[in-house]
């Protein structure tokens, strides 16, 4: 029987989908409109991204009304806990548009949640009715494929946030004043961020305030001790080991934050040709921690488990600081890949490790310093030159810098953006100009 809307049964029976009209069916699977052969293999075959451009081939609940399973036409099928489609519901009595923000009251949702009349709408949507609320929740077929967690998804979305391997060691660049006048271009510099870690702005001036007009584009700008926007310039009474002449070893910026600096600009106000050296050279320290994982296995289990110490703690100063945080250097997902590195050896503290920890904890800190350095060949050397500007990620990059003397000065100013706040940008802004391709991961913890 052929009819525009049908509700599913209860007992198993399957709604097909056949050229806008529905169908109800009794039987298994196989009796849907065409071969349906979800397998594992056949999703981890396809791009992530193609998904979110099918629509839906038939419904079944299953498991007493605890489930339903969605079949799309490219033979994929998800599947969604009444559970989860109850929590997720964008209703207007669940969820506030204007604002944006969950208005469900979690405390007061049943434990057990059931589906009752589930049914395809006019427009596609995944209709269904919580049976313990009489309430009743509509699921657009876009919102239930980017957010599908089945049969392999979940593996397809985080294969695709991995960095490209190609993509190291590579500093891409844009001019000033195509970032200044597109908003095309802005987002190809946050993806080249996001690509390689870091991006070049050329021909760019030596205003004081460009760097602070730049870094607005993308999101706030992250105060922090050291101030909302610092100069890099050599010092008489350093506060920071960055404000001297002397070589610098390979760092991140404010570990000892618990939320530390994502993206760090650095702009060139002044570097004369006679100062020799002060190079800024960048290593992505992500894919050289994998690297680890494989040459000293047990050595970065170490590191990914035993927490070490990042401090700063300097009182002779005007805004004396005492800030101490413990977390392992390399921080980990439940599939055991790495979502996020620590590294600053010039402000560490004491290691609170157990006694039978410590030598071996030593050990592996030790060859993962000496891992960083035998891959100088992997460098991305930057000399500045006044104008231009270096962006990079402070999440996955650590950078050092080549002692300089001579007779002229270097001088350049500062700022970071939040890691959340960049993504967010390059996330909108993906929308509008990008080609449909995942963001990589950003060194933020982020599962994903």
């Amino acid at each position: 029987m052929n009819t525009t809307k049908m509700f599913i049964s209860r007992a198993g029976g399957i709604l097909r989908v056949c050229h806008r009209h529905y169908v109800i069916g009794a039987g298994s699977k196989t009796a849907l409109c065409g071969p349906v052969r979800p397998t594992h293999h056949n999703i981890l075959t396809r791009n992530w991204r193609c998904l979110s451009t099918r629509v839906a081939y038939g419904i079944q609940v299953t498991n007493d009304g605890k489930e339903v399973d969605v079949f799309w036409d490219n033979e994929n099928k998800s599947r969604f806990h009444a559970s989860w489609l109850r929590h997720n519901c964008k209703c207007d009595q669940c969820y506030n548009k204007d604002s944006g923000q969950s208005t469900i009251y979690v405390h007061e949702l049943p434990m057990e949640i059931h589906l009752e009349d589930v049914k395809i709408t006019d427009d596609g949507h995944l209709s269904v009715r919580f049976k313990e609320e009489d309430h009743t929740g509509t699921f657009p077929p876009g919102f239930l494929q980017e957010h599908s967690y089945s049969n392999g998804h979940l593996a397809l979305k985080k294969q695709a946030t991995k960095i490209n391997p190609e993509h190291v060691g590579v500093v891409p660049e844009v001019q000033w004043s195509d970032v200044r006048d597109s908003e095309e271009s802005l987002y190809q510099c946050l993806k080249n961020i996001n690509e390689h870690g870091l991006c070049m702005v050329r021909n760019g001036s030596i205003d004081g305030k460009l760097v602070e007009k730049f870094a607005l584009k993308i999101g706030p700008i992250w105060d922090n001790t050291y101030g909302a926007v610092w100069d890099v310039k050599s010092q008489k009474t350093p506060t920071n080991f960055g404000y001297t002449n002397k070589e610098m070893q390979y760092h991140m910026d404010l570990p000892f934050y618990q939320a530390m600096p994502g993206i760090e600009f650095l702009h060139c106000l002044r570097f004369d040709a006679t100062v020799e050296g002060g190079q800024t050279l960048f290593l992505d320290i992500t894919d050289i921690a994998e690297n680890f994982r494989k040459d000293h296995p047990e050595e970065f289990n170490i590191l990914a488990t035993i927490p070490f110490t990042f401090a700063r703690v300097h009182n002779d100063r005007d805004y004396p600081i005492n800030m101490v945080i413990r977390r392992p250097i390399i921080q980990l997902n439940r599939e055991h890949e790495v979502v996020a590195v620590f590294w600053n050896p010039t402000v560490t503290g004491a290691l609170q490790a157990e006694e039978n920890e410590v030598e071996s904890f030593y050990k592996a800190y030790q060859l993962f310093a000496k891992q960083l350095y035998s891959c100088q060949d992997k460098e991305m050397v930057v000399r500045l030159q006044p104008g231009e500007i270096v962006i990079w990620n402070n999440r996955r990059l650590v950078h050092r810098r080549n002692a300089f003397h001579g007779d002229g000065d270097r001088h350049f100013r500062g700022v970071y953006i939040d890691i959340c706040e960049y993504k967010s940008r390059l996330s909108i802004l993906s929308q509008k100009y990008g080609d449909g391709s995942s963001i990589k991961r950003v060194g933020n913890g982020d599962w994903f």
